[in-house]
């Protein structure tokens, strides 16, 4: 019988990157494109599988994925702003969201490589600022479910609404 540890944060990113997919992949494609290794990230699926979140067509259950994300995911994995520091925009700062909310702080992922400076958020796992930026559309996912982290009400709908056209499997490929 496999054992059921729970979730991790970076099961959310695997999840993402998998749904953001839109032709074949190889597991060693999608680990490296969030900077996991193989193994990790095969760990990773065979979690969510067991959690349901990947159907046994080898794809992600996108109504409870995202169903996850909104109601689940600010409990399981919350985000509490810090300190002041220097990093990559993310939630409400980032460039597709901050003209949608009159926000008066810059949220950002800590990262010495960063040329923004805000209020700190832990990103799901250390490794995101890094590489994250490079790939548009999951960079746009991140910071959309950082805004269902520490969001309100209004900010929330707005990035549930955003996550579902952009996850959504009659996007057309970018």
């Amino acid at each position: 019988m496999q054992v059921h540890n729970g979730m991790r944060p970076q099961d959310v990113v695997v999840l993402l990157k998998f749904a953001l997919f839109r032709e074949y992949f190889s597991l060693p494609d999608l680990a490296r494109g969030i900077g996991i290794s193989v193994s990790e990230t095969s760990k990773s699926l065979q979690r969510s599988r067991y959690s349901g979140l990947i159907t046994l067509e080898n794809k992600v259950a996108l109504k409870s994925f995202l169903e996850f994300l909104r109601f689940g995911l600010p409990f399981v994995f919350p985000a509490r702003p810090g300190a002041p520091t220097r990093g990559v925009p993310t939630a409400l700062s980032h460039p597709l969201i901050r003209d949608e909310f009159v926000v008066a702080e810059t949220f950002v992922w800590p990262a010495a490589e960063g040329v923004v400076r805000g209020t700190a958020i832990a990103p799901l796992y250390e490794a995101l600022p890094r590489f994250i930026p490079a790939d548009v559309n999951l960079y746009y996912a991140l910071a959309l479910v950082d805004v269902l982290r520490i969001g309100r009400s209004r900010e929330k709908a707005y990035a549930y609404e955003m996550l579902t056209q952009l996850l959504s499997l009659e996007r057309t490929p970018t």
